[in-house]
């Protein structure tokens, strides 16, 4: 996702071509199908599961993010940045659709104590405070900047269930037009989210991963974890737990730190 989260995350992995739903849902039958679909048992879910499209998938996912308007979530996630792989980092995060804006606290890594806030009001910078001797003050700093990609293949602004499914749509996309993306469907993990991984073709020219490995959770409807692999081997991987939907968060939390 180059392109925090573009290449920052996985990312800007389920937009014209697919259905993107903003506010109510584009398709009236779609929650309905996402209630269906919570009320199966594991078995005959993940023989529906296995028998949605991609594309069905990601229509799923974005009524799951409508749904879950204003939420806040644990992520953990860890990348290779310029060819190094980082440790792994937990924040608290708080992503609000409307006004955008989002809050990232770090609680876990070499980065514990690390706040960052990023609002549709400065579209182009962020505001960051840093742990100890360095959080003497809050800092804006320009999101394509050096400094808020030292440890990060993504922009802030690529944080969130809604641009993780652009990406996947982005590579679905690209990769139909030259053969089509290869998928395996694994089966669900211990958490009770199902595990499914799609592969590029042959010589594939422009997708962001080689290798994509997402795992839905059925009831929100959404992939909360993600592993992505480049022609490099591992790039980077999401995974978001704790996630409390329809928050209601003070407006200071966007405004200081």
């Amino acid at each position: 996702m180059k392109p925090v989260f573009s290449a920052s995350l996985v990312a800007s992995l389920f937009a014209s071509l697919f259905v993107t739903t903003v506010g109510a849902s584009a398709d009236d039958a779609v929650g309905p199908r996402l209630d269906a679909m919570r009320a199966l048992s594991q078995p005959a879910l993940a023989e529906r599961l296995s028998a949605t499209s991609p594309e069905d998938l990601i229509v799923l996912g974005r009524e799951g993010v409508r749904r879950l308007g204003t939420y806040r979530a644990r992520l953990l996630k860890q990348e290779r940045v310029d060819g190094k792989l980082l440790p792994a980092q937990t924040m608290e995060v708080i992503v609000q659709t409307a006004p955008r804006a989002q809050r990232l606290d770090y609680v876990e890594g070499p980065k514990a104590g690390r706040h960052v806030i990023w609002t549709e009001k400065r579209p182009t910078e962020m505001l960051v405070r840093e742990a100890g001797i360095l959080g003497i003050t809050s800092l804006w700093i320009d999101l394509s900047g050096r400094l808020a990609h030292g440890d990060s293949n993504h922009n802030v602004t690529e944080l969130g269930f809604g641009p993780l499914l652009d990406l996947v749509s982005s590579d679905l996309r690209k990769g139909s037009a030259q053969g089509g993306l290869a998928r395996k469907n694994e089966g669900f993990d211990g958490s009770g989210c199902f595990w499914m991984e799609y592969t590029a073709p042959p010589g594939a020219k422009g997708l962001y991963a080689q290798r994509t490995r997402l795992c839905v959770d059925a009831k929100l409807g959404l992939p909360v974890k993600i592993e992505v692999h480049d022609a490099h081997g591992f790039l980077e991987k999401y995974e978001y737990t704790n996630i409390r939907p329809n928050q209601k968060v003070d407006a200071t939390l966007f405004e200081k730190l």
